[in-house]
């Protein structure tokens, strides 16, 4: 087998267990001979692409292989890094599933997915929707540094009513968003749309800078205490299972 090969079976082992090895976990993960794996890792380790961990006959992800991973990353868009996850949760609740992305101060959708369901949520993509009434526009508010949020509330010191259940006082939605900092995800209940729930989740890169929200909306008169719980917890596992 060529070195090539043998170098890609040491990194599938790294891979598969974590990004940590010993020399035997090496040799038992790729089936490879002591020899060869030692020669490998000298090599790889003598390039930067793993290094000696604290725990004596450990070896860990170095820094070549970390630049990279977010060099492959960089090179997928948002789009295609989030859309294979919200398949399978729009396979599994059949409910409207999305992604947004912030553009200045508005909410656009890049992604979302319809439930098969006969009363059912539907959007339009690249629908410039405002924050302070959105479920993904209220987290990216809410993560926003105090000063943007000032500037924000300065731009818009009257914030539109779009349902009797929208929220247009300053110190009420401020309130919210601490909350929404707190618990790490955002509840819209009719705000923009009657007859619409959502739930959202900021997702994020390998900087913890949030790039896009992730949500689920649903017919209200399909909500519950328990639908509800569900929903935020898949979301939020969603988002984090995506984010770096």
């Amino acid at each position: 087998m060529s070195t090539a090969k043998n170098t890609l079976k040491i990194m599938d082992a790294f891979l598969s267990n974590g990004g940590k090895l010993t020399l035997s976990e090496a040799i038992q993960l790729s089936g490879l001979s002591r020899g060869i794996v030692y020669r490998v890792f000298l090599t790889m380790q003598e390039s930067n692409y793993i290094r000696r961990g604290k725990i004596r006959g450990s070896y860990l992800l170095g820094i070549k292989f970390l630049n990279l991973a977010r060099q492959a990353r960089d090179s997928f868009s948002i789009e295609d890094i989030i859309l294979p996850y919200l398949k399978k949760v729009n396979e599994n609740i059949d409910e409207f599933v999305f992604a947004d992305v912030l553009d200045g101060e508005k909410v656009n959708s890049i992604i979302h997915l319809e439930s098969k369901q006969h009363l059912r949520v539907v959007g339009d993509k690249n629908l410039g929707r405002p924050m302070h009434c959105t479920a993904s526009g209220k987290v990216f508010l809410a993560f926003m540094s105090s000063e943007e949020i000032d500037n924000y509330f300065t731009k818009n010191k009257i914030l539109q009513s779009f349902t009797n259940k929208t929220i247009t006082q300053r110190d009420d939605l401020t309130q919210q968003l601490s909350t929404i900092r707190r618990d790490g995800f955002s509840i819209n209940q009719e705000e923009f749309t009657i007859g619409v729930t959502a739930v959202a989740c900021p997702v994020r890169n390998f900087q913890g800078k949030i790039v896009a929200c992730i949500g689920a909306a649903i017919p209200t008169a399909r909500v519950t205490n328990r639908r509800l719980n569900e929903l935020i917890r898949l979301i939020k596992d969603t988002a984090s299972a995506i984010s770096l």
